[in-house]
This record gives structure tokens, C-alpha cells and sequence, in this order.
């Protein structure tokens, strides 16, 4: 009888080791803390808010454009053939019409880093 009394000690001390294995694990568990959730999808832009870059940068690549043309077919006109404005009328043309397209190319790396900035 004795054996079984000693027997059922055993038992109950292998499940409090168990026990404090487990309670263990949980502590080395909530010492690195809880799981971060992801963020969540923000929603969508409205429609509205895309057309109006859009016609923005339109506007910047017309306004640039229209002065990019008045260089390059409205001023190499003034003299004649060989004339400094004929030569130099369309290179600044050329070098208006690249910084119109570098102006609308900065106007959507910012659009971009505002969206970013905004919704996350």
C-alpha cells in the first residue's frame, strides 16, 4: 500500500514539473510581448482627388510646353539666318521643355511621398 501512496506522489510531482515548465514558457513567452498587428488597407482615394493631379500635371507639362515653343519657334525667328537668337532660340526651348517634364516628374515624386506621409 505504501507503493501506491509513493507511486501517486511521483505522479503529482512529474505534473507540478510539467506545470512549472509551462508556466515557464509562458513567462519566456510574455517577456517578448504580444504579436503587433499589421496596419490595416487604408481606403481608397476619392476619384476626384486623382483627376485633379492629373490636371495638374497636365497644367504644369502646358504651361512649360508653351513657353518651351515660344523659345524655340517665336524667338529663333528674331534676325536672320545664323543670328544668335536663331541659334540659341531652340536649345532653350529644348532645355525649358526638359525642365517642364523634371517639374511634373518632382510634382508626382512629392504627390507620392504625401500619399505615403498621409496614410501611413
Amino acid at each position: 500500500m505504501s507503493h501506491g501512496i509513493l507511486s501517486t506522489f511521483d505522479q503529482i510531482e512529474a505534473v507540478e514539473t510539467n506545470r512549472s515548465h509551462i508556466e515557464d514558457f509562458n513567462k519566456r513567452l510574455g517577456k517578448r510581448g504580444t504579436v503587433p498587428t499589421p496596419p490595416s488597407i487604408p481606403s481608397t482615394h476619392p476619384i476626384s482627388e486623382y483627376i485633379a493631379d492629373g490636371a495638374r500635371i497636365a497644367a504644369i507639362l502646358l504651361v512649360w510646353g508653351v513657353i518651351a515653343a515660344l523659345f524655340t519657334y517665336g524667338v529663333s525667328e528674331i534676325g536672320g539666318p545664323g543670328s544668335l537668337f536663331n541659334t540659341l532660340g531652340p536649345q532653350i526651348g529644348a532645355l525649358v521643355a526638359l525642365a517642364g517634364l523634371l517639374n511634373a516628374v518632382l510634382f508626382l515624386l512629392y504627390r507620392s511621398i504625401d500619399y505615403w506621409n498621409r496614410y501611413t
